[in-house]
């Protein structure tokens, strides 16, 4: 609305207000980290605290996730809710079990474990499993995570290709739809790891 009234343009302003805000608070906590490191002043920040924070927040959050969904509008799609959550659930169990081993360069089941979470939830779901197998954020999967959801979300997770799916579906169709979807997981998922050398035939150790 801000948007809307200061340049006139109200599709600017629906188009901004669509913007996940997930990505914008880790592009926020870049900079300051940058300015800090800049300043040489990064020792004010306790890190410990930080995670303790974090922590607090992550419960605020999953809390909130859980308390929104609307269990008369899963009961009235219970049917196709059922079949995706089976073909997805499939489809996850075997990019956890199967790719990530393939293709992580390390601490394989730390960053698949998030990606589950995520998939099967939101974002907030795969922070709290990345916890639980790594409460100490030992391993390098939580920056690896946060990093990847800044070119993630703007498309996807309720980005610019998430509100697009209902009226690309009514425009062309769900078979079409559904096609040109597949055509995309194939060729960026599988074909662009294959030939780029990000997958490899056996699976590697966990570390």
């Amino acid at each position: 609305m801000f948007l809307g009234a200061a340049t006139g343009n109200d599709t600017l302003s629906v188009a901004m207000g669509g913007i996940p805000t997930f990505p914008l608070y880790m592009i926020g906590g870049m900079i300051i980290q940058l300015i800090l490191m800049k300043t040489k002043k990064e020792h004010l920040i306790d890190r410990s605290t930080m995670e303790r924070i974090q922590g607090l927040a992550l419960e605020f959050l999953v809390v909130s996730a859980i308390a929104s969904i609307s269990v008369m509008i899963v009961i009235e799609y219970a049917a196709p809710f059922f079949i995706l959550m089976a073909v997805g659930i499939a489809y996850l169990s075997l990019a956890t079990w199967f790719l990530a081993p393939r293709m992580l360069p390390d601490s394989w089941f730390e960053r698949g474990i998030v990606e589950f979470g995520m998939q099967t939830g939101v974002t907030a779901m795969g922070i709290m499993l990345l916890r639980i197998v790594d409460p100490g954020f030992k391993t390098e999967a939580s920056e690896a995570f946060g990093f990847k959801q800044i070119l993630y979300e703007p498309f996807l997770g309720g980005g610019l290709v998430t509100a697009m799916t209902p009226i690309m579906v009514v425009t062309l169709g769900l078979p079409t739809f559904t096609a040109i979807m597949l055509g995309v997981v194939v060729c960026v998922g599988m074909l662009l790891p294959l030939l780029a050398g990000w997958f490899y035939r056996k699976p590697k150790p966990y570390r």
